[in-house]
């Protein structure tokens, strides 16, 4: 019988059934019946390919941050003030990369990752899903004013001067996608060198005042420190407000 490709035949000579793996199920594909065994192994090793091929396409980008490709989620929340500040994030590993980090793992400046639609992204500030932060009051980062909100955290490494960037896109993989047209705030901070190696990337708040706190990003040997402020009077004026209103709600019976 002449071999002849599913293409070709009608679709009244279609005795076929679809092509499965398990948990998935491909439509569309099918596999004829030949009399030469040879030919159905090769169009069954090409279809194993065809199927390899679309999944890894639809796999997220491997976490290069990690050998691995695996890092823990973390959460962090402090209060500055009344106001709280939560940090989402992943904890890549140095894992014996060290002094190969900062400008090597981490690129300087913007880069092109090779995927996605970002030609200049900055570092995900963390690993997998990109960094986030969620502000509940208005704050100042460095001076700047920013609108309580969550917002995606990101850094564009340099050794002499690090921009942070928060954006107001707070929802996707990595900095794959990243729009410098969601930007919200970018300020420039200066890099801390660190006496003791960082294995694990954290987030730290330090140096509280009364109406402030720096954020502090450590991994391996380096920090990048942001001020976090917040406006003290409007808060406790604030909640003098609600505080007030509680009581004009609370009536007591009289008896």
């Amino acid at each position: 019988m002449e071999e002849r490709l599913l293409l070709d035949l009608p679709s009244s000579e279609l005795p076929l059934s679809p092509v499965k793996n398990p948990g998935r199920e491909i439509p569309f594909i099918f596999i004829a019946k030949h009399s030469s065994t040879g030919f159905v192994m090769k169009i069954y090793l090409f279809l194993l390919s065809v199927i390899f091929s679309v999944s890894a396409s639809a796999q997220v980008p491997y976490n290069s941050a990690s050998p691995n490709g695996y890092t823990k989620r973390a959460v962090l929340s402090e209060q500055v003030r009344l106001s709280d500040v939560t940090i989402t994030f992943h904890r890549p590993a140095v894992n014996g990369r060290e002094g190969k980090i900062w400008g090597s793992v981490i690129q300087k400046g913007f880069i092109d990752q090779g995927f996605g639609t970002s030609k200049a992204a900055p570092w995900r500030a963390g690993a997998n899903e990109n960094t986030f932060i969620r502000f509940d009051d208005d704050v100042k980062i460095d001076g700047q004013a920013l609108p309580k909100g969550t917002y995606g955290f990101f850094v564009a490494y340099d050794p002499l001067e690090c921009t942070v960037i928060l954006s107001k896109k707070n929802d996707a993989w990595g900095s794959f996608f990243y729009d410098e047209k969601q930007d919200a705030l970018r300020v420039k901070v200066k890099p801390v060198l660190l006496d003791r190696s960082v294995e694990n990337l954290k987030y730290e708040f330090t140096g509280q005042t009364p109406n402030a706190a720096t954020i502090a990003l450590s991994w391996e040997k380096l920090s990048i420190p942001f001020k976090v402020e917040v406006d003290l009077l409007k808060q406790q004026f604030q909640a003098y407000l609600k505080e007030m209103d509680e009581r004009l709600l609370y009536q007591p019976n009289s008896e």
